[in-house]
């Protein structure tokens, strides 16, 4: 009698918990595909909203069914609709646009879910083994992303002192007296903005009238200025620590990896930030969208708003939560929309915020260190020339170089809508560095500099295949009152740009290092390859 009332409540309370393995798969997944990449924080918010969703549907289930194992399985099977509705948009033709492809799949989606939930409420079907088998689906699911994965043996997840290991070769910070005079010092990266030459040659476009405003305002522009580096990642990582990467990090032990982990923990834990802050500066940064560039250091992030990141992203686009934006869109009134991009939008609303406010910081009564992260003119192209909405039509991806054509992109787009940002980019511009200088009580120092050209010519495998000249040759625009410009300066290049600024401001004696230019692949981003030379041909004349 006792065995069988026991066998009777292992029957009444059976294991279900594959709703929940279900609802983190994919945010893990995209972690683990993404790792290197992406922050451990921010998986929370999205972990956060899956694991509400399911709550919420379960709940709701089990409240229809009264029974915890149908409950279960008609949860999984509305996460895996959920979370597979844009994988699944994409093997429906191509022909369709956007739109069609969403409604058709909601309602095929609606249909299938409400056919089975149907079948469920009718059938005397014993779902207890199938649930027990997705038990054991989500745990091998959860396996299959981690176990291969650095989230287990991580070899290069140092700490930031034991990468830096050049900083021997600085000058100890602390021994460094300071100076009378502190400027605010504003470092807006343009990424992806080539230089003239190219924009001339390559483009059609003249962006005279832009460097003439420049001049105009008493900066410094290089004519020739040239990129170390094809990858934002490891200019970024060579400017803000002045030197070069393979000078920063144990380079033999990563040449067979694509770990930008070492690259992360360079820019976050940077040297330039560490030396302005021992003289008492504050460190502002703006939010950028990668989480590489969104400074774990600052003192101020703005704006002061939680923000949409790409990562989480790239979650809403596979889910059909897209679509509340379409018609959010759509009672606005347009004509034929693409399927919206919250990701674009978002995009747009980063770039847009963080031209209009870097002005806004100057009343500020310790020194400023400001950054400013543009993800503009890269791709994706979301601004006309003057300012309009650009919506591709397409899913939300940044990629550049080979990567923008493998995602849908065309050379024709690339051509028109490249310069298309750029004047825009230009325009607003102009307006936050007038504005800069305008409500700057003492004269501040200004880069305005990109950490790479742009990549319409860039062959993400083959070097052979890239055009040097386009990808490494950037916007360099230095604003240092009170400095004596210098012919050598014409060819300066981002590895060098606070070697100089130090130099002239904080009496330091950096010397000034040669300027070199390495391509590497994106899966091998320390096997570099010195294509200095054919990165300055075009000035050898």
């Amino acid at each position: 009698m006792n065995q069988e009332h026991t066998d009777r409540q292992m029957i009444k309370r059976p294991y279900v918990f594959h709703p929940i393995l279900f609802a983190i798969f994919p945010t893990v997944f995209l972690y683990c595909y993404n790792y290197g990449h992406v922050t451990f924080k921010q998986l929370l918010i999205p972990l956060g909203l899956s694991m509400l969703l399911v709550i919420g549907v379960w709940f709701g289930l089990e409240i229809l069914f009264r029974d915890r194992v149908q409950s279960g399985v008609a949860t999984s099977l509305f996460l895996l609709l959920f979370f597979g509705f844009g994988h699944a948009g994409e093997l429906l033709p191509g022909s369709l646009t956007l739109l069609a492809k969403y409604v058709a799949l909601l309602i095929i989606w609606s249909i299938l879910f409400l056919c089975f939930l149907w079948w469920m409420k009718r059938t005397s079907f014993n779902l207890l083994p199938f649930s027990n088998w997705l038990n054991w689906v989500g745990l091998i699911l959860l396996g299959i992303p981690i176990a291969p994965s650095d989230l287990i043996a991580a070899p290069n997840w140092m700490a930031p002192q034991q990468l830096l290991v050049s900083t021997k070769q600085l000058p100890q910070i602390e021994n460094i007296p300071k100076p009378a005079y502190l400027p605010d010092i504003y470092y807006i990266m343009v990424d992806g903005y080539t230089g003239q030459d190219v924009l001339l040659d390559v483009f059609g476009y003249d962006n005279r009238p832009f460097l003439e405003f420049l001049k105009e305002k008493k900066f410094y522009v290089a004519e020739r200025g040239q990129a170390n580096y094809c990858q934002t990642w490891l200019s970024l990582s060579a400017s803000l620590n002045l030197n070069y990467v393979d000078q920063l990090v144990d380079v033999p032990k990563l040449l067979a990896s694509d770990d930008r982990i070492p690259l992360r923990m360079l820019i976050q834990h940077n040297w330039v930030v560490r030396f302005l802050k021992n003289f008492g500066y504050t460190f502002v940064s703006f939010e950028s969208g990668k989480a590489f560039t969104d400074m774990e250091m600052a003192d101020i992030v703005l704006p002061r708003r939680p923000v949409v990141d790409e990562f989480l992203e790239t979650l809403v686009q596979s889910t059909p939560l897209l679509g509340l934006f379409y018609v959010a869109k759509s009672l606005e009134g347009g004509r034929h929309l693409p399927l919206p991009s919250t990701a674009y939008q978002a995009h747009r609303d980063r770039v847009a915020y963080a031209l209009a406010h870097v002005s806004t910081l100057s009343n500020h009564q310790a020194p400023l260190f400001v950054f400013a992260h543009i993800l503009a003119p890269h791709p994706p192209f979301v601004f006309g020339p003057n300012g309009e909405s650009i919506e591709p039509d397409r899913e939300y991806g940044i990629g550049d170089g080979s990567h923008f054509f493998e995602q849908g992109g065309t050379v024709e787009e690339y051509r028109l809508n490249y310069t298309g940002q750029i004047q825009y980019l230009n325009a607003a511009l102009i307006s936050t560095i007038q504005q800069i200088l305008d409500r700057s009580d003492e004269p501040p120092v200004i880069i305005l500099q990109a950490d790479h050209g742009s990549r319409m010519r860039l062959d993400w495998n083959d070097s052979t295949n890239t055009d040097v000249r386009e990808s490494f040759s950037i916007m360099s625009a230095l604003y240092l009152p009170g400095v004596e410009y210098q012919a050598a300066y014409n060819t300066i290049s981002p590895v060098n740009t606070f070697r100089l600024i130090f130099n002239a401001y904080f009496g330091t004696e950096f010397p000034i290092l040669e300027n070199k230019s390495y391509y590497s692949t994106w899966e091998r981003p320390y096997q570099f390859v010195d294509v200095s030379d054919q990165a300055f041909s075009m000035y050898s004349e």
